[in-house]
């Protein structure tokens, strides 16, 4: 639809609205009230959008959302915002084919704070080169998905250490 900018309550009045894809419109604008209104969203797509930041993203009253799909994106920071705590029913963060280069504890605070014991993360295709020691330690997550992420087997070891500490029922690299 080549959408470029949404606006306050562009959605207001679609409160049953369970699944928005986006995919594909180059959007160069959202305003903070861009999703207000969607208070049964449980899928968000917004995959190919240019998005650069999680941070910017005003998603962080969609406490229905299950499933957060912004893949193949210009994200280079895996920092998750605070926001995060208010989406306790979030199942599925796609994150994959970013630019996230690095991981730090700082980056996943937010995870620390809060017992998502479902929460299923895909960071494939990032050009993953360094996971800080510790930074999942303590962590509670169902699955985790790292594939095509390492240049060299050494980075590929560094950042597997880097997760030592992770509570996880799933790990695909």
């Amino acid at each position: 639809c080549e959408i470029k900018i949404i606006e306050d309550d562009t959605f207001q009045g679609l409160n049953h609205l369970s699944t928005l894809i986006l995919t594909g419109n180059p959007i160069q604008s959202l305003a903070w009230g861009a999703f207000s209104g969607l208070s049964s969203l449980r899928k968000l797509v917004a995959v190919e959008t240019n998005l650069v930041s999680l941070h910017d993203f005003p998603i962080g009253h969609l406490r229905a959302l299950k499933e957060l799909n912004v893949a193949h994106n210009f994200i280079h920071s895996f920092k998750l915002p605070e926001y995060f705590s208010n989406l306790p029913n979030l199942e599925h963060l796609d994150l994959s084919n970013n630019k996230i280069q690095n991981i730090c504890y700082e980056d996943v605070k937010v995870l620390h704070q809060m017992p998502l014991l479902n929460l299923s993360l895909d960071l494939s295709l990032n050009p993953l080169g360094f996971i800080e020691p510790g930074t999942f330690k303590e962590i509670k997550l169902n699955g985790l998905t790292l594939r095509s992420n390492f240049n060299s087997l050494h980075v590929m070891k560094t950042c597997i250490q880097g997760l030592a500490g992770l509570k996880i029922n799933r790990l695909v690299l």
